[in-house]
């Protein structure tokens, strides 16, 4: 499995990361991935 995390300084919550996933992994929880 995937282990990644999210830098949240340069994450701007548009959940664009999540749409385009192609392993549908990412997900959206309270605005963030």
């Amino acid at each position: 499995m995937l282990d990644f995390t999210i830098d949240k300084e340069f994450c701007t919550e548009c959940g664009q990361c999540a749409k385009v996933c192609p392993a549908r992994i990412i997900e959206m929880v309270d605005g963030t991935p």
